[in-house]
């Protein structure tokens, strides 16, 4: 049967994304007892930190790459995300050395304040790796991407077991993390031999000073500024949003709580996460292509997101009707508790799940500021709902559904927002015809 070049190229992300979450679910049992639910915790609390600060590490540019025209514009960008990256994480290590104790005792990280430290090498690793990618997702190496992810995260899982046998601390699993983006564009880099030799000559970022070159570099800022004034706030609210519960869990109730959550995150997140971004990476370009050829786009938008309603629906609901006995049976008794969180979560980040091509259409768009507005909104939200039912009857489990309702109600307001400004655009189009 014919299929469309872009779910093709989507199938083959699909195959890989399925591929890791076997591989996850396989080995994530034995992971867990060899962790216990504080160690665990803490480092959900670590990773949920982590996650905040990755989308300042380059201001949203290398998302830019697939909008990029020309060899010149491309290679700007990836010297301009490189330039911001490096001062970044210069001001986030100085952030370290002056307030990791603080930190540490407010998360309840005690016992890692000493790898607060190398979050900015985490920072570094995250920007070459988007880099990398959206080169590849720009060229349609799609296979390559796919044999990337795979490979990485058997090595990731498997690294975690190894180090977890010799010592089943928290501090095992910070390290692993911290490293994985830069394992992960190195077999990048090595497996993509079509594609430019270098992702950047370091010669010529000496030359940043060079009236010439920095008058190109702050042209290609302004042209695609909105990247760095919408969309990496959009991203930031985003992963608050997505590590806030972690956060305040530790803060509130202690590593266990924060513990039971993150393995109730980290299951939802599979196919929420993981194989939406396998959709987003394919469904960006084709968004970018439809809209240039002035195709009806809301249709385009409405296709993708049912698609992903019937492919997320079926495990979406087991979870939420029988998430405390299937982590019991599957995890553990001790971890019967992540099936209570995942009940409320389900539904939160099923519909998150679906509307994952609304997220990529922004960008095509250009409405990032409608959407910070919105994320920034909500998530004052969901934060100020967890608080105020953590502190009237101090249940974590409530806190969290209250959390997941907030963020049930953020994620229909941004799919018909972006639907709204779709049918705006065909109007407009069809205006000029």
């Amino acid at each position: 049967m014919f299929l469309p070049s872009w779910l093709k190229r989507l199938s083959v992300l699909v195959s890989a994304t399925v591929l890791v979450q076997l591989i996850n679910f396989a080995l994530l049992p034995v992971l867990l007892r060899l962790f216990g639910p504080e160690a665990y915790g803490e480092y959900g609390a670590f990773q949920a930190l982590l996650l905040v600060l990755l989308p300042l590490s380059a201001l949203g540019l290398p998302q830019a790459l697939v909008q990029a025209k020309g060899r010149l514009q491309k290679y700007s960008l990836v010297q301009l995300s490189l330039f911001i990256s490096v001062a970044l994480a210069l001001l986030v290590f100085v952030v370290s050395l002056l307030f990791a104790g603080p930190i540490a005792q407010v998360l309840s990280l005690s016992n890692l304040t000493l790898w607060l430290y190398a979050i900015p090498v985490a920072m570094l690793g995250s920007t070459l790796l988007q880099l990398r990618q959206q080169q590849l997702i720009g060229l349609q190496q799609v296979r390559t991407l796919a044999r990337a992810e795979v490979v990485q995260n058997l090595l990731v899982q498997l690294s975690r077991l190894g180090g977890g046998g010799m010592h089943s601390g928290a501090s095992v699993l910070v390290a692993i993390a911290l490293l994985a983006p830069w394992a992960h564009c190195c077999f990048l880099t090595q497996s993509a031999p079509r594609a430019p030799r270098a992702i950047v000559r370091y010669g010529r970022l000496l030359k940043l000073g060079a009236t010439k070159r920095r008058k190109r570099l702050l042209r290609v800022m302004r042209q695609f500024q909105a990247f760095i004034w919408f969309q990496t706030p959009q991203q930031l609210l985003n992963t608050a949003a997505q590590s806030a519960p972690v956060l305040l869990l530790a803060g509130y109730f202690g590593p266990s709580a924060a513990g039971f959550y993150t393995l109730a995150k980290t299951v939802l997140a599979l196919p929420a996460l993981v194989l939406g971004k396998a959709v987003g990476d394919v469904f960006y370009p084709h968004f970018v292509h439809c809209a240039e050829q002035r195709q009806p786009l809301v249709l385009v938008l409405l296709k993708a997101m049912a698609g992903l309603a019937l492919l997320g629906l079926l495990p979406f609901a087991l979870l939420a009707f029988y998430g405390h006995e299937i982590f019991g049976w599957v995890f553990g008794d001790q971890w019967q508790s992540s099936g209570d969180y995942a009940r409320w979560m389900a539904l939160w980040l099923y519909v998150a799940f679906v509307n994952t091509p609304c997220v990529k259409a922004v960008m095509v768009l250009r409405i990032q500021h409608w959407a910070t507005l919105l994320n920034l909104f909500t998530f004052i939200g969901r934060v100020l709902a967890f608080v105020w039912v953590a502190s009237d009857n101090g249940q974590p489990v409530s806190a969290i559904a209250a959390f997941a309702l907030v963020g049930l109600l953020h994620v229909l307001l941004f799919s018909s927002m972006t639907l709204y400004f779709c049918g705006k655009k065909e109007s407009a189009v069809a205006g000029k015809v």
